[in-house]
């Protein structure tokens, strides 16, 4: 997924928000549920997390969850 306007709308819904794993492809690192993203639904936002002020347009996100 690249980065784009806020929430990143995911296909599925998550089983458990807490498990899903989000890292930054090319260079970047693990994005942490709770501290650096949030998942309500199937919206993945980090507006007023941490993340929130690193986030490049280019960016590209790698998203992994399990989703009934």
């Amino acid at each position: 997924v690249q980065t784009c306007a806020l929430p990143i709308l995911l296909d599925k819904t998550p089983i458990n928000p807490q498990y899903v794993q989000v890292d930054i492809k090319e260079g970047g690192g693990a994005l942490f549920f709770g501290v650096d993203f949030i998942i309500t639904g199937n919206e993945l936002t980090w507006e007023g997390y941490e993340y929130e002020s690193l986030v490049g347009v280019d960016d590209k996100l790698r998203i992994i969850y399990n989703h009934q």
